[in-house]
Order: structure tokens, then sequence, then C-alpha cells
């Protein structure tokens, strides 16, 4: 594979030549293409432009594709040819004019980008091996070639004004130019190139300078030889940086060395150093790769054959980063009470810990000395448990990272499975020989009881979730299922019977319904207080499929694969799947009996069981030319590569006469399958390693980030169509203000909840900012409380998590999420204010009239004929009230029964004329007097 310089595109390629052109920032496949060979490498050039591919003994130069829409993206510029070997590395030169290519027939070639007048390719030569990989240096007037048997040669250009015939012996040793045979060879293959040579011409013209070093009016010749091979170890792969001058060397003992090369400039050309650093062992395995970060800081590494990835700051010497995946097979997962941890157990007997959020494994424990059968974790998630062939349970401390308890039962026992109860103060565990449970108290360590009642090999285990009365239910190949109440001294168990061996067991959520999978491809169901059969799922040819290199019989009439080894219930109990000895894994609906869904682990054809159907061409007297040895290929590539996923020796046997003449075929297979407790996501442990699938789409992007032709005519279009989702993401990505809220306001209510529930996280942040931005201001309450309900409601996980991929932090328009939180809070709560100073408002005055017929019933006047005229006697009294006031209200007693009781006027105080606008203008005032009641305008 090969990133662009910008970081944009990146191009993997498989071992069949198949390519993807991916956008490495969205993760989105823009293109596939087929090159028909297998590359050994490839790589782009500083510009950009072009990348550089390995055909064999050829290279081809292809234009890089641009973001526009093309029918055909990849543009043939030019094929290249010269070598005897294949090709095994290429650089570039820094102006991206020039680039050179290593082979296994010991040379190095430098090329010329386009047609140059009077160039003719250089071979340099010398090595003993072939060569691994060649560099140019800072100035580009220095090449460094690594050799296969591990020396460096430095190469230096040296200019002249013509070559003599005395110099030829020279030449030979030092530097080879191409012959006339082969300078017409380079005429032919550049003739077989398309019509993107004549545009290149136009645009790189030929360079006529009299000084270009890389004309023939010089050579290239050897000015340092340096062995770095120790005890005959060989060189695997290099790298080098040219900002800091670092050359990094990977061996195949695991060991690899930095160098520092010191260029300097005299008076006799440019000449250089190689000084050691330092030599560090940091693997057991061959190193296959190497890289160097930009700033040349960072040193990564990485072994095929172990899965290792170490990433190491030289300056600092210390680890960066540090991964290793199994080495073995993988045999068992188990997902920790709150999902954000997976344990796997694998062959070699180690427990890793996997974090579920950046996938990183954090902690491996190894203290098994057989594989490792099943795993659980306890119910509150501090510990997790382990059953292996040693004949042991082990539970490690997730605070301390310790074996702080081991529990052993029969010594001559090999536990196969493994099962904890709710309470997480019991562990079970089975074996295959003798056939007995055994039943181990998690704080004392000490067995309790040794459950014997099956007459083959245990094959799973399971407690019932329920904790008032928790079974214990284990499945054997005899063919049966009992359910144990292991707490009630002396209860029979009941026996659950079927027409095959039992492979695997599991629980509905709630306890009340037990799966089973059996040998002949079905799921049976049963409920579990009475014991009574449910039904089944005939999974036989759901399952089936797939077929391996030795196989003599079709895929379809295979009946190795044919039944579940695994079984799990979703977190709500309406969804169960299964998996085995399969490359499916199976999806059903439990109250329907109906299959949702298949999911294929892998299509990889390095391994068997991917395909249905086997090339006929590939079959020989010998058996699959797959399994055939070939010693003629590279023997390191071949061992890490497609035979080196071979497994050539017998469990337990490293050396003898077994481990030279076994080979079998590695395939896929599940070998368990776990659903995550929170129903987002399940996980299967494979062959090819740890897979996860989850309903959240942080990691992944939404392709319509790609499409160019996101415009506010297209937005209108979408959105007129009825695509409101699709519209929504299309203003999103547009980020106009205007538009955003034209698409947001034209969303029906009713489907406001779909298109949120459908949301891709990724505009998660946008969307709400939006609306607390324009809610403080809009009339619209209720239909912003709906969006923000159901965006709560279906993305809660993503905004509780708080992952830096939905929180854009280098954005200014993006806000974090506490203040992003306070936005919406700020806006919700002027709402509030506002409508609830309103309806306390309404309140009390509902309050008031509500209780005015009780006021009238209490008044000293009932005279109907008086409160009619109340309003016309009104003003009488008020020139009578302004009469008593000026006289000192001697009279104002008499006038006051002009109206009832208990009322007076507000115009009394204030001396205004009051208006009839049919408003209170005043509260009830109550002071708790009778003699000083309450006054109220009368509103009649």
């Amino acid at each position: 594979m090969a990133l662009s310089p910008n970081g944009s595109l990146l191009i993997t390629v498989d071992d069949d030549g198949r390519a993807l052109l991916v956008n490495f920032h969205k993760g989105v496949v823009l293109s596939h293409f087929n090159f028909k060979s297998q590359v050994r490498f490839l790589k782009f050039s500083p510009d950009g432009k072009y990348f550089a591919v390995t055909y064999g003994e050829y290279v081809r130069v292809w234009r890089t594709p641009s973001v526009h829409k093309e029918f055909a993206p990849f543009v043939l510029v030019r094929t290249y040819g010269g070598h005897h070997g294949d090709v095994t590395h290429i650089d570039w030169s820094s102006d991206s004019k020039y680039f050179v290519s290593t082979s296994k027939d010991m040379t190095c070639r430098m090329y010329s980008l386009h047609p140059t007048e009077g160039y003719l390719p250089f071979t340099l030569s010398g090595h003993r091996d072939s060569v691994i990989a060649a560099f140019f240096g800072k100035n580009d007037k220095i090449i460094y070639t690594i050799g296969r048997e591990g020396s460096v040669f430095v190469w230096k250009w040296r200019k002249h004004t013509g070559l003599k015939k005395e110099d030829t012996d020279d030449e030979k040793e030092e530097v080879e130019v191409m012959e006339e045979e082969e300078a017409k060879e380079e005429t032919e293959s550049e003739a077989k190139a398309d019509g993107a040579q004549a545009e290149a011409k136009k645009q790189e013209p030929a360079a006529k300078e009299e000084n270009d070093f890389r004309l023939l009016s010089g050579r290239w010749k050897v000015v340092k030889k340096q062995s770095i091979s120790r005890d005959g170890v060989k060189a695997r792969s290099a790298a080098y940086s040219s900002k800091t001058g670092i050359l990094v060397v990977a061996f195949t003992s695991g060991v690899f060395s930095v160098y520092d090369v010191q260029e300097d400039d005299i008076p006799m050309g440019p000449t250089s150093r190689v000084v050691t650093l330092h030599t560090l062992s940091i693997s057991t395995s061959s190193l296959s790769t190497a890289a160097i970060s930009p700033s040349g800081e960072w040193l990564a590494f990485g072994s095929a054959k172990l899965g290792q990835l170490l990433v190491w700051e030289w300056q600092s010497e210390t680890y960066v980063l540090k991964q290793q995946g199994h080495f073995h097979d993988m045999n068992s997962i188990a997902y920790a009470p709150d999902a954000s941890i997976i344990a796997t157990g694998d062959d070699y007997g180690k427990v890793k810990l996997w974090n579920t959020t950046s996938g990183f494994c954090y902690v491996t424990f190894n203290e098994h000395k057989a594989p490792v059968t099943d795993l659980s974790f306890s119910p509150l998630g501090h510990s997790v448990f382990s059953c292996s062939l040693d004949g042991t349970v082990r539970a490690f401390d997730l605070v301390r990272y310790r074996n702080f308890r081991t529990f052993v039962g029969n010594e001559s026992a090999q536990l196969t499975c493994l099962a904890v109860d709710p309470s997480g103060e019991v562990v079970c565990a089975g074996s295959i020989d003798p056939f007995e449970v055994y039943v181990w108290s998690v704080q004392t360590g000490k067995l309790l009881d040794v459950l014997a009642a099956h007459e083959k090999p245990i094959s799973a285990l399971a407690f019932s979730p329920s904790q008032a009365k928790p079974l214990l239910a284990s499945a054997s190949w005899d063919g049966t299922v009992r359910l144990w109440d292991i707490f009630t001294t002396g209860a029979t168990p009941d026996v659950l019977r079927h027409n095959a061996d039992v492979l695997a067991i599991a629980f509905r959520p709630d306890g009340k319904e037990l799966a089973t999978a059996t040998l002949d491809g079905n799921i049976h169901f049963w409920e579990t207080t009475t014991a009574t059969y449910l039904g089944q799922i005939e999974g036989r040819n759901d399952i089936s499929g797939g077929r391996t290199v030795n196989e003599r019989r079709t895929a379809k009439n295979s009946a190795a694969s044919k039944h579940f080894t695994s079984l799990c219930y979703s977190a709500d109990g309406r969804l169960i799947m299964g998996g085995g000895r399969s490359k499916w894994v199976v999806m059903y609906e439990v109250s329907q009996r109906m299959r949702i869904k298949r999911y294929q682990l892998s299509r990889n054809r390095a391994i068997g069981g991917t395909v249905d159907f086997l090339d006929s061409r590939m079959l020989t007297e010998a058996g699959p030319m797959e399994l055939i040895e070939d010693d003629d290929g590279d023997s390191d590539r071949e061992a890490e590569g497609r035979k080196g996923r071979i497994d050539k020796t017998l469990p337990g046997v490293k050396v003898g006469e077994l481990a030279s003449k076994r080979a079998t075929s590695i395939e896929i297979r599940c070998k368990s399958l776990r659903f995550a407790p929170t129903g987002r996501g399940w996980a299967a442990a494979t062959t090819e390693g740890l897979l996860i699938y989850s309903l959240d789409d942080r990691l992944m992007f939404d392709p319509f980030d790609l499409d160019i032709d996101i415009t506010p005519k297209n937005i209108r279009k979408t959105l007129n169509g009825g695509h409101h989702l699709k519209a929504l993401i299309m203003a999103l990505r547009l980020n106009e203000e205007d538009l955003i809220g034209e698409v947001y306001h034209a969303v029906p209510p009713h489907q406001i909840q779909l298109v949120a529930a459908h949301l891709p996280d990724h505009y998660l942040q946008r969307l709400t900012s939006f609306i607390g931005r324009i809610l403080p201001e809009s009339p619209h309450i209720e239909f912003h409380l709906l969006w923000m309900t159901h965006l709560f409601t279906y993305h809660g996980p993503a905004l509780k998590a708080a992952r830096p991929s939905l929180v854009n932090e280098t954005s200014s328009a993006m806000a974090s999420l506490p203040s992003l939180l306070r936005l919406l809070y700020k806006g919700v709560t002027t709402h509030y204010s506002a409508v609830s100073k309103l309806c306390d408002e309404n309140i009390y005055t509902l309050d008031y009239l509500t209780a005015l017929p009780a006021c009238l019933d209490n008044a000293p006047y009932q005279d109907n004929t008086e409160l009619a005229d109340a309003k016309g006697s009104g003003d009488a009294a008020q020139e009578d009230g302004e009469q008593d006031e000026a006289d000192g209200g001697e009279e104002k007693a008499a006038e006051g029964e002009a109206m009832p009781a208990g009322w007076y006027d507000p115009d009394e105080e204030g001396g205004e004329e009051e208006e009839d606008d049919g408003v209170l203008p005043l509260s009830p005032q109550l002071d708790g007097s009778d003699a000083k009641a309450a006054k109220r305008k009368c509103p009649f």
C-alpha cells in the first residue's frame, strides 16, 4: 500500500494485483482496478502527480487520479524495463523527475520519468545478493543501496566532460551503463506507452542544462561499502529519512539498526559517512517492514508472522506504540458488562484485553500453559475468568492486572467451558475427560462440588441470568442438556434430550428461554422453568458454505460446516446469532424463527473455506498446488505471505519428522460469538482475527461528503423530492446557515423521528449546534424540542462518549460538547422563563375569576339593579369622592353606599381617569383583618 504525499489518497493492492483507491481521510473506496500481476511495491512521487508500481521485472508509472469524476481514473504514463529479476523497491528523487528501482538480479537502476534527450538509465551493481532498497540522498547526488546480504553501498555522482577508453575497467567494477541492446529494449518499451507520453513530453520538456548531473556527463561511483550484518543475518527491509539523514535497516532476526548518514559537500563533490547510532532487538521474528515518520522522530516496524506493530522514538529510546495480536487462533471472547472491554483467549495460552473504542490491546496475561478454551467476566466487570486445557481456571484482576486466584479440579482434566453465576460468587467449568462439571467458590478458591452425570465430554456451560433462582445448564456430546440447581442440596437436574450432539447453549437475557445448537445443524428452544420444548430452527442450509483446498466434496454436499458451534442472544432477546466452522454468521428472529441476515466473515482467498468452487487448474496429482513446497521463491516472503499461513507442524511439535511432513491449510472458522451487552454490536473470534460489527457509525464516513455536486439547487431539488435526510446532510455539508434552516424547518414533524434516527453521528454536532443558535429567537418551540428529544434518544451513547471524531476541535464553528449542551440549555430556559411567567399570570387570573362569584355572594348589597347601575353611579361616586376629599372626608361614609362594601376605586389614589380596557390592574391584597378587608376594583 502507498499513501499520497498530501495524505488524501491511499492505494492498496492484494496478492492477485487487485487494487483499491481509497479516500484516506473519509475511509471510502473511490475506485477498483486490476493490475493483473502481483505487485511487490508501489510509491507516490513527491509532488503527488504520479505513482510507480512494480510488475515483475518491469516498473510502470501511472498518473495519480484526480478528485473529478473520470471513467478510467488510472492512466498509464510509461513502462520501464531492463531488470532481469523481480523489482523489489522504488524511490523517487526530490523533484519527481527520476526514480531508482532495485531488483533480485542484484542491481539498482535509475530511470528518468519523462523522455530526456541523451539520457540512458544507469545500472548500479556490486551487491552479492538481491538489493532490498535504494534511496536518494538529500541533494539527489548520493544514492544508498542496501543488499539482502547485509551491506550498504554509498554511490556518489561524479561529473566529467567525457568518457575515456582507459576508464572502462573502473566502470565495470563500480557502475555499468546500459548497453545498446538495453537501450533498444527501453526504446521499444517506450513505444508501448499510451498517449499520455506525448502529453508528458509537452508538460515536462527535456532538460538541456549543461550542469545537469543526471545526464551522460558523469557517472555514479561507489565511495563507501559497509557491512551491517552480524552472524550472517539477512536484511529484510529498510527506510530512509532525507530530512534527518537517518537510515533504518531491519533484519530477519528481529533486530533493527539506526544509522546516521552524514552528507558533506567537499570540493571533490558530496560524500557520506554511515555512523551506527544504536542496534536493538524488538522481536523474535523477522521484521517484514520498516518506516520513518515524516518528521524523522518515530520509527515503525511490523512483523507479519507475529502480528506485531511497533513504533519507536529513537532519540529517547522509548516505545510510542507496541501492539501484537494473537500468534495462534483465538478460541473464545467475552464482553465486559459495559461493553468497553473485550477479552480474547488463544491456542498459545494467552489472554488479551482489548479496548473496544481504540481497538488496542492494553494488557496480556500469559499464565496458562495450554490453549485457553473459554472466558467470562464477573457481573461487575472487575475481573475476568479463563479456563484452559491445562486443567486450571484463573481469575485476573482488572485493577492491578494480576492473576489473583487459580482454581484446580482433577489434575488430569482438560477444561473446555466456563460459566460464572450472576452474583459472581461461584465459577463452574466442564472438562473433556472425565465428563464432570466442577464448582468452585470465588472467595475461597475451594472446590465446592463435582457434578457427574454426563456420559460424554462437556461442550458448553451457562448460568441463567436470574439472580433469584439461577440455573446452571450443561451441554454434552451425549445429546443432553442438564439444568442444575447447584444452590439446593440434593436437587435432581432436569434433562433436555436431543437427537444429536449438543455443541452450544445460550440463555435468553430474561432467563426464561434456553437455546441449544446440535450437530445436525438445528437450533432448539426450551422453556427453562418447565423444561418444555418450544420449537427449532433448521439452520443447516443457512450456515453451510465454503470449500477448502483439499475438500473432495462440493460446498453444497459437505457436512463439515453444517452446524453451529457458538450461540448468543441479543440484549433484548429478540435476536439470536450462530456461527461455526463456516464463513457465515447467521442472525435469526426468535419469535418467528426466521433468518434475518447472514454475515460473511472473510473474503480472503488465501485461506480455505471462503470460496464455493475451486480452480481445477490448481489441483495436481500431488495435491493442491498451494500446499506444494516451492524452494525457488523468495523464502522470506513465502514464509510470511500466502504459504506462511500454512501450519506445517503438529500441535506441540517444533522439530522432528512430523514437523516437516504435515501441511494443512488454515480455513475460516467462527470459534466464538458474543453480543455486546449494550445491544449496539457483536463480536466474533475467527481465524482471521477479532471482528467487531457495530450499529454505531462513528468511525465510518458517509459518502455524501464526496459528492462534488452539492449545490443549493440540488439540495432544494432533493428536498422537494421528499428525501429529507439526504437533503439535510447535504445542507450540513455545504454549511450555509440559511439553507440549513430551510431544510431543517421543511422536515414534517411526523418525519423528525425517522430522520433523527438515521442521521450519521458525523453530522450530529453540527445539527445540534445549529439548533442551539436558532432556539432562543425561534417561536417554534415544540418543533425544536421534538428534534432534540429524538436526537438525544438515538444518539445518546455517541454524545455520552464524546469521541474526538464527533467534536471537531479544530473548527471554530463547532463548539465542544459541554458548551454545546449549555447553549441548548440556555435556549430552552429562555423560552421556559417567558412561557412560565405567562402561564403563572394566566393561572392567577383564572383563580381570581373562579373566586369572583363567591365574592359577589358575600357582598352586603344584593340588589341586581344597583349592581347593574354600578357603572352609572361610579361617575357620581367619583365626583362625591373628590368633594369628600376636599371636605376632609366627612361625607365619605355616606357616599360609600353608592357601591358595595369591600370595593374601592383606584382613581382615588392615582387621581387619573380610568380607561375601560377590560384588564384588571391590580391583584388581590389581603391583610388578614376584617376592618381592613382586601379591596379590588369591581370589573362591572
